[in-house]
């Protein structure tokens, strides 16, 4: 299909043109393993889903919020959060950049296999579906669950804010249809470094209670993914002197 061509050629633009600008990418081929994972990273604006989508050597499958994958609610999304929100635009030249890009937002989405995030919804059990679905077919997920912050400063980890948990029940999920644990990988994007850096994979344990397994990994998801926007700052600065 044509519209499929275009977007091939959006996504390869797209990957040449951030690819280069990045550090420490050649530790990261290893990373991806085989078979299923979560990574879960910091959100960053739009910065860091565009960044992880166009950088890691392997495919991946994103939760996106569902405003951006139906034709109907993507451009005032796009709008409320992107071109007025973090581009700071003014009406009306905002809303008709997002009335511009939302047609290939839509398609982009499809493209690239994202699963429609639906928040606050009884609906996310759709979401959860499909995210079991790929994973016992031995898919990669990245998911970004920060929750939002009023001010920036806000957050216990700096860079990072408090996550919601509510994807770490896919480790009960996978267990049943494959009797393995699913591994958690901290995924760590910064804007001002322009690096991208992946931890080691975090387990839950099933056999103590559920509640208490997801506060633990989602403190240490923070910490460690505090941790890795530090220490690529740390090198970016030593590299540069």
């Amino acid at each position: 299909m044509a519209g499929e061509g275009v977007l091939k050629v959006v996504y390869w633009i797209t990957r040449r043109l951030i690819r280069p600008r990045l550090s420490g990418l050649a530790g990261l081929a290893g990373c991806g393993g085989t078979g299923a994972a979560v990574y879960v990273g910091n959100h960053s604006g739009a910065f860091g889903p565009i960044m992880v989508m166009s950088c890691l050597p392997f495919r991946i499958h994103p939760w996106v919020a569902y405003e951006i994958t139906e034709p109907a609610t993507c451009a005032d999304y796009l709008n409320e959060d992107f071109t007025a929100g973090e581009l700071r635009l003014k009406e009306p030249l905002s809303r008709w950049l997002a009335l511009l890009i939302s047609p290939i937002c839509v398609l982009l989405m499809r493209y690239v296999g994202a699963v429609p995030v639906y928040r606050n919804s009884r609906r996310i059990v759709r979401t959860m579906a499909a995210s079991r679905a790929l994973l016992s077919g031995g898919e990669k997920l990245v998911i970004f669950p920060e929750k939002p912050r009023e001010k920036p400063e806000q957050g216990a980890a700096g860079p990072v804010g408090e996550f919601d948990t509510g994807f770490l029940s896919l480790a009960r999920s996978y267990y049943a249809d494959r009797g393995k644990a699913l591994p958690f990988f901290p995924l760590a994007v910064s804007q001002k470094t322009r690096t991208l850096s992946i931890g080691s994979a975090l387990t839950l344990d099933l056999n103590k209670p559920l509640a208490a397994e997801k506060r633990r990994i989602r403190h240490q998801l923070e910490e460690r993914i505090a941790r890795l926007c530090r220490d690529g700052a740390g090198a970016r600065s030593s590299s540069s002197q």
